[in-house]
């Protein structure tokens, strides 16, 4: 682990320079939000690097922590994938089959509920499927394998995305 962190120093810093940057300027805009926008002149760049240093410092140990418990938890579940193979599959499928009939429902009666069921099932689907790339492309993340990274990280956003679709029709009901 440490070898990858000096091979990757740049990358890593920047990378977390830029996450704690936007972590900062997502607390200024919901602090904003809550109390007034004309708060804006109060705060003072000196606040502001107070806050990145803070998110930096924050995200470096939680990266830090999150990765050893990551690797750890991968290789026991790639372990255990092999032997439940099966309840996996049995449990998605049950998974569709329960959210088809939810959504088939709502259309027969003519709820407001379809489109949420819709995403629901849209998200749930996209997060057994990220969770099964994490598992089985593990290792082109460690010898960073940058296509494969980008296009995990690219079903990520959509994966999010959907999610988000999904929590503003349920903000609306």
């Amino acid at each position: 682990m440490l070898d990858f962190l000096t091979k990757h120093f740049l990358v890593l810093s920047t990378l977390t320079i830029g996450v704690a940057s936007a972590i900062c300027m997502l607390f200024l805009a919901a602090y904003l939000a809550v109390f007034d926008w004309n708060l804006i002149w109060l705060i003072e760049y000196a606040d502001l690097a107070k806050l990145f240093l803070i998110g930096t410092a924050l995200l470096a140990s939680v990266i830090t922590t999150a990765l050893n418990y990551l690797y750890d938890l991968l290789a026991w579940l790639r372990h255990q994938m092999k032997n439940y193979k099966w309840i996996l599959i049995f449990g998605v499928v049950i998974t569709v089959l329960l959210s088809s009939y939810s959504i088939f429902n709502d259309v027969k009666t003519g709820s407001s509920r379809t489109a949420y069921d819709v995403f629901r099932l849209m998200s749930t689907l996209m997060g057994i499927f990220l969770i099964y790339i994490l598992l089985t492309e593990f290792e082109k993340w460690k010898q960073l394998r940058w296509l494969a990274i980008v296009n995990d990280l690219s079903l990520l956003v959509l994966a999010l995305g959907t999610l988000a679709q999904r929590l503003v029709i349920l903000s609306r009901m």
